[in-house]
């Protein structure tokens, strides 16, 4: 198998570059390769172009938070025959991994992910895209564009980019023209809702 790790350089306060090929550089008897993002989507279309130029089974390691995770995750979903995920989380948020024990479980046991089993998760589809954790409109999408916005700037950045957004969505989000129906049901006739969330994991920011 070959074990490709997909790293956003832009996720959390400092690129995990460098560490990552260091924990490569430590387990040579296994086929391992690092790869860069350079641009928004830009994990997804690694995945495409690894299972195009590799033949074999492939496992893709999302190397960034839970925006990195979500795009290599997409790539895997329309190559599952072949491909799986695993995860080397080093964002600002890290929620998905949350479910799973944390960070640390992951980072701790970087050799054991190698070697470890496949496991089916479940997966949602927004319109043409996948998303691997939560969708989320309305009130948080003002703070997850806001994160994307400040996370390199200093104070408001960082493991405080979170923080900041939820300010900013107070004074700017607070009522969203929205209809949700369910089993033809509108559960909201005023078309106004503070935000909606719609997820497979636990935890949010």
């Amino acid at each position: 198998m070959k074990h490709i790790f997909i790293v956003n350089p832009d996720a959390g306060r400092h690129s995990a570059t460098h560490r990552i090929r260091e924990a490569v550089a430590a387990c040579p008897e296994h086929d391992c390769i690092v790869i860069e993002t350079k641009c928004p989507r830009d994990a997804t279309h690694i995945v495409d172009e690894c299972c195009e130029r590799y033949e074999g089974p492939l496992r893709f390691y999302a190397c960034g938070g839970d925006g990195t995770i979500n795009e290599v995750a997409e790539g895997v979903y329309h190559h599952s025959n072949r491909a799986s995920l695993g995860c080397y989380p080093c964002g600002s948020g890290n929620d998905f991994v949350k479910y799973y024990g944390g960070s640390h479980v992951f980072l701790d046991s970087f050799r054991a992910q190698l070697d470890a089993e496949e496991r089916p998760i479940d997966l949602m589809r927004v319109n043409d895209r996948i998303a691997i954790n939560i969708t989320n409109f309305g009130f948080d999408t003002v703070v997850a564009k806001t994160m994307i916005a400040v996370k390199k700037k200093p104070i408001i950045g960082g493991r405080n980019a979170y923080t900041t957004g939820v300010i900013k969505a107070l004074f700017t989000a607070m009522k969203n023209r929205c209809t949700v129906t369910a089993d033809g049901e509108v559960l909201n006739p005023d078309g106004v809702m503070l935000f909606g969330t719609v997820a497979c994991g636990r935890y949010v920011g």
